[in-house]
């Protein structure tokens, strides 16, 4: 309780720092106006691969995260290499589709909330390790703790902020990525992942294809 309060105080604060040097005309990824009846499905990915949404083909997923393709609501076909999956897609719903540890597919409701004046945040735990806390160091305090492998959270932060991030296990750093800026009407993706047995941490600006 103390830390939660802790870390929205450090907000609070930042925002009104940074808030004198935001521009007017401050836009995020989000920036044109949303159909509220469309759903927005995705794939994240840990390899180069080919990945199918719908109708939508990316021979080469080199980064590992497409962006979120805009589909009607229903039951949307999904194939990321030679496994193959379905999401049912509701009105206004974001999904993120994973290859979870057993190697199938797995749907992630991402919970974005989308909001000119706010940054969405997800964090997701794709590695091996049980569970993560994502650490702020300016805040000194987790903006997310315990996400468990496998899993995804997202927060809705005001912004403008620059924030860095550290995935903790156990008390531990295992990876930091620095100077994040979130923006108004924006999404940002932390993701954790092994790769290899090495465990990484990256951030990714959410993008809209349409």
């Amino acid at each position: 309780m103390f830390k939660t309060f802790h870390f929205a105080f450090f907000l609070m604060t930042s925002i009104v720092l940074a808030a004198s040097g935001a521009k007017a005309n401050d836009t995020g990824l989000y920036g044109k106006a949303l159909d509220p009846n469309s759903s927005f499905v995705r794939v994240l990915v840990g390899k180069t691969t080919a990945v199918r949404i719908a109708s939508k083909v990316f021979p080469q997923l080199e980064n590992g995260v497409s962006p979120y393709i805009v589909v009607s609501p229903s039951t949307i076909d999904v194939a990321i290499g030679d496994k193959e999956g379905s999401v049912d897609a509701k009105p206004g719903k974001f999904y993120t589709i994973v290859l979870n540890q057993s190697d199938d597919l797995s749907v992630i409701d991402d919970q974005i909330a989308v909001n000119p004046a706010k940054a969405s945040l997800s964090f997701y735990n794709m590695s091996d390790v049980t569970a993560l806390d994502f650490y702020v160091p300016q805040a000194k305090a987790n903006a997310v703790s315990a996400l468990a492998s496998g899993h995804a959270q997202t927060v809705q932060l005001k912004a403008p902020l620059t924030l860095d991030f550290s995935a903790m296990a156990n008390g531990a750093a295992q990876a930091t990525v620095q100077k994040v800026l979130l923006e108004r009407g924006s999404g940002t993706s932390i993701i954790a992942e092994s790769r290899d047995g090495q465990f990484m941490l990256r951030s990714v600006r959410n993008e809209i294809a349409r």
